[in-house]
């Protein structure tokens, strides 16, 4: 699924002027960055439900590749996720983005 969040991601960054972006410090994450960035976190085998804060969410591809991860751990059983994003230009976006991944995920993910 990442892959077709990051199509969606590529084409709001097609439609947005780099100068846009670059006022609300808009830096969008490969899927290379990503798969490396999830890699990091280190996943306690005694949790059955992850607690994740995404600080600049812009369209979700960082939580939908950390979501991605843990839905391969079958001992996590829940995620909640909490965005923050403040560009209003992305928000639907990053909604519409969580809510396919919602939507298709066997975890219960609250957003």
């Amino acid at each position: 699924m990442l892959d077709y969040f990051m199509e969606r991601s590529n084409k709001y960054v097609d439609s947005m002027s780099k100068k846009e972006r670059k006022r609300y410090g808009q830096f969008f994450t490969s899927k290379e960055t990503t798969h490396f960035m999830t890699g990091l976190y280190t996943i306690p085998e005694n949790l059955s439900k992850v607690h994740i804060l995404d600080a600049g969410a812009g369209s979700g591809i960082l939580s939908c590749a950390l979501l991605e991860r843990l839905e391969q751990i079958d001992f996590i059983q829940a995620v909640e996720l909490i965005c923050y994003e403040n560009d209003n230009n992305i928000l639907d976006l990053l909604k519409e983005n969580l809510k396919v991944y919602q939507a298709n995920s066997k975890k219960d993910i609250q957003i």
